[in-house]
């Protein structure tokens, strides 16, 4: 069952959006997969190997320390790149992706992206091709550039993607991050209700915590501060039990203006 060309990520160009589904456990989240991760490795002939620094570089991503990030994710490519596991490389690109864009280098973040697009087109992987999406999506959303989003994620085809379906929800994610860059507040509303239908089958509070945030966004722009001080308060509750900043950042210039 367990073999080294297994997808460890389902997809997902984020291990701990997977994983995370109690406030308060992240840490707990990166501390059981370093006890349980070595017997899967050993079972499956090295399926995954760099996953365990990826899941700590993502860790340290979402509180914001980016320095403790960057070197995990680093650490988390050169152990990928010994067996090939690409997928843990889609996550690490995107961390330091997201680590460029967090310190204002948004031209690094979106060469990190073009390279990684180069990696993986040459493996004719649809799952891997469709996570590639889902982290050029991710980064655009923060950078601002709507039209280096994929055709699917542009129209709203969310069915269409081939991440498996532990990390479909991430789809939504990104997908959002395109309508709010369209200013379709309306439109993002709606989704953001479906969002806590898709999050509620694993319980992703990363997952919530975006889909409050971009509610709070779009119910501002629509209702005005009264509508949107309640969602805003339900991701700040998320946020809080385990110091999960940097998606608040991301939405900075949304949030501020």
């Amino acid at each position: 069952i367990a073999n080294k060309n297994k997808i460890i990520t389902f997809g997902s160009p984020h291990i701990i959006y997977l994983y995370y589904r109690d406030h308060g456990e992240m840490l707990g989240v990166v501390e059981g997969h370093e006890e349980l991760f070595p017997y899967y490795m050993e079972m499956s002939g090295g399926c995954g190997v760099g996953f365990d620094y990826q899941i700590k570089a993502e860790y340290y991503l979402e509180k914001g320390n980016l320095n403790e990030a960057e070197i995990y994710a680093h650490k988390a490519i050169y152990k990928a790149r010994t067996l090939e596991q690409t997928s843990v490389i889609i996550c690490s690109k995107l961390t330091l992706a997201r680590i460029c864009a967090a310190r204002g280098s948004f031209e690094q973040a979106q060469e990190i992206m073009d390279q990684l697009s180069n990696e993986v087109d040459i493996l004719n992987s649809s799952i891997l091709s469709s996570s590639l999406d889902l982290s050029r999506g991710y980064i655009s959303g923060i950078i601002g550039d709507d039209e280096s989003f994929s055709k699917w994620l542009k129209s709203g085809e969310i069915d269409s993607s081939e991440v498996l379906y532990q990390g479909m929800g991430f789809n939504y994610i990104v997908y959002g991050k395109y309508l709010l860059l369209k200013k379709e507040y309306i439109k993002l509303e709606i989704l953001c209700e479906e969002m806590q239908y898709v999050f509620k089958v694993f319980n992703n509070l990363l997952g919530y915590l975006h889909a409050y945030i971009l509610e709070a966004i779009a119910k501002y722009r629509v209702y005005g501060m009264h509508k949107a001080k309640k969602s805003m308060l339900k991701a700040i509750e998320i946020g809080k039990y385990d110091n999960i900043i940097l998606p608040f950042a991301e939405y900075s210039i949304h949030i501020e203006n």
